[in-house]
């Protein structure tokens, strides 16, 4: 049997068109959620690509970076660390900014509440640490103990 008798749907405009802007919009690390998620079934990434990407994603009226904005806040809110990070890297991938994120999660806080706003920050930071955008500070900075020469070296 080949993918495409087993994967019909793959033929339609919208999952041609959610493919492809799921791809411009998460990159490789959408195409190993993807490959994962067909190796358990093939269908469970059906709906995602067809539906939300190659339907509602693709709709006019909004940008993509607005989108993703929205997205992003939705998973912050509802404390999706996997989804904060996807959306973190989407978000980032469609032209926003470290200045914008903070403004975010800033704004997160007194809403959907601090431990919301926390788990946030660690899934931004997360991204942030793997695209080399920030540096995670060693233990002992983290510890608040002194790393530098002192004065004199």
């Amino acid at each position: 049997m080949t993918e495409s008798t087993e994967r019909p749907w793959e033929a339609s405009e919208a999952w041609q068109r959610g493919q492809d802007l799921r791809y411009e919009t998460l990159g490789e690390y959408g195409e190993e959620r993807k490959r994962l998620f067909q190796s358990f079934h093939p269908e469970l990434m059906r709906f995602p690509i067809e539906f939300v990407f190659g339907t509602i994603l693709s709709r006019p009226g909004l940008d993509m970076k607005s989108r993703e904005m929205i997205t992003l806040v939705i998973a912050i809110s509802t404390g999706k660390l996997r989804e904060i990070r996807s959306h973190t890297r989407g978000f980032l991938n469609a032209g926003g900014t470290k200045e914008e994120i903070v403004e975010i999660l800033l704004q997160i806080a007194p809403y959907a509440g601090f431990p919301t706003y926390i788990e946030g920050v660690y899934g931004v930071l997360e991204v942030f640490e793997e695209r080399g955008l920030w540096t995670r500070p060693s233990k002992e900075e983290l510890q608040g103990k002194p790393t530098g020469s002192g004065a004199g070296d």
